[in-house]
């Protein structure tokens, strides 16, 4: 006997995605239902191929042959010692302490609230946690997740600032939030116990990228871009009690079309609850360079404002706009400068000559200057002064002084009568 088409599969047996529709007499066989597969998911510091977009993007990890221009003088910094973590103020005691707050330590925020704090020392910086940063220009074209670094520290958005913001804005500022900083330079990124020291590094060389291209922008402010290959933007990691830090810097391009390279070198690791002794030269390192990127930044924002304050002092916008404060009098210099035109207009042609177009007598420091007068008001105006010059009341002639543009000749007409 031959099997119905309708017939049912075995139990038991797995048979394929496709379902049978059985309202008809004959079996209709319905394609299955796929996923949508053509949207791709952003790639972050979890995925396996991350370093390799970034990559492709000019990121590059930590390299032993790749070390900035200022790699002895950040080492020498580094080492400089602290009153802080001074046998009389640190003691075997606080260092048990922290040993207990490592163990203790179990997911990523009893880290960021117990451990960190006691590695980076009391220094409060402007500094923000968690902050999805969505305002940054992405780096290259690869779909890559927004940067949220667990910690970073900057400058705050301030009234001083707020002509670099408007100027570099994308660039140097991460979110659009008044309590996140902008020129974010030192970054640090912890994993609780579990965590992979790789995702953590990732974390820190994607981040410190962008801290690194928004340093060399503010650095280049108002003046022809270079590269210096120094770094001024700094990193740390913080995974099973292991401390690590990073510099970041930028390379020149092969041509002025392509983007530049971002580095990341190591700068030294510690293994925080080895000793005593251990424990003083890894938060020294830190300590010391929080302070560093902190310098730093204030430096080339000052730097920047500076130049921004010439440039206003320059443009002749802002010459003119300048006035003499109530309350101050006319020196003899002042009183001593030609009066200024009335109604003058400097117009600049094609070849080089300047036009002046006015209603008054020609001015004395504009003598190879062209002058145009209308011809149509100049009839007009000589009717008028004709008619003032035969007024003898004194109420027209005052009314006559009103009119701004007739007070040199009038000036000129009171003197011939003297």
């Amino acid at each position: 006997m031959a099997a119905s088409a309708t017939a049912r599969p075995r139990r038991g047996r797995k048979t394929n995605n496709a379902s049978f529709d059985h309202a008809g007499p004959a079996a209709v066989l319905t394609p299955p239902v796929t996923e949508d597969t053509s949207k791709t998911k952003s790639s972050n510091a979890y995925d396996a191929n991350f370093m390799l977009r970034l990559a492709q993007n000019r990121v590059l990890g930590p390299k032993r042959n790749r070390l900035p221009a200022n790699f002895d003088q950040i080492k020498k910094r580094q080492a400089r010692r602290r009153a802080s973590l001074s046998p009389s103020r640190y003691s075997i005691n606080d260092f048990k302490d922290f040993v207990n707050q490592i163990i203790a330590a179990h997911k990523e925020e009893e880290v960021m609230q117990h451990v960190v704090p006691r590695i980076k020392g009391d220094k409060a910086y402007p500094s923000i946690q968690n902050q999805q940063c969505r305002k940054w220009k992405p780096l290259g074209d690869a779909d890559l997740v927004f940067p949220k670094p667990d910690y970073y520290e900057g400058i705050l958005q301030c009234y001083e600032n707020k002509s670099i913001c408007q100027s570099l804005d994308e660039w140097i500022i991460p979110a659009d939030c008044l309590e996140a900083p902008f020129i974010p330079n030192f970054f640090l990124e912890a994993k609780a116990p579990r965590g992979s020291p790789d995702i953590v590094r990732n974390q820190a060389c994607y981040h410190g990228a962008f801290g690194a291209r928004a340093i060399h922008k503010l650095r280049n402010y108002g003046i022809e871009e270079t590269y210096d290959e120094k770094s001024y933007t700094f990193s740390a990691t913080y995974a099973g009690g292991m401390l690590t830090t990073y510099a970041h810097f930028l390379s020149k391009p092969e041509n002025k079309h392509n983007p530049p390279h971002y580095h990341m070198a190591t700068l030294g690791g510690w293994a925080l609850f080895n000793s005593l002794d251990t424990f003083r030269q890894g938060a020294t390192a830190l300590r010391n360079l929080r302070d560093l990127a902190h310098e730093l930044r204030v430096k080339f924002v000052e730097a920047a404002n500076k130049k921004l304050r010439k440039a206003g002092e320059r443009s002749p916008e802002s010459c003119s706009s300048r006035r003499r404060p109530k309350g101050v009098c006319k020196t003899r210099a002042d009183a001593t400068q030609p009066k200024p035109l009335l109604d003058v207009d400097i117009e600049d042609s094609d070849d080089g000559v300047q036009t002046v177009k006015r209603r008054g007598r020609p001015s004395p420091l504009t003598k190879s200057a062209k002058v145009t007068k209308p011809k149509a008001k100049t009839a007009a105006r000589a009717k008028l002064s004709r008619k003032i010059r035969s007024t003898s009341s004194a109420k027209s002639l005052w009314v006559a002084l009103k009119v701004p543009k007739l007070r040199l000749f009038l000036q000129k007409h009171s003197m011939d009568k003297r």
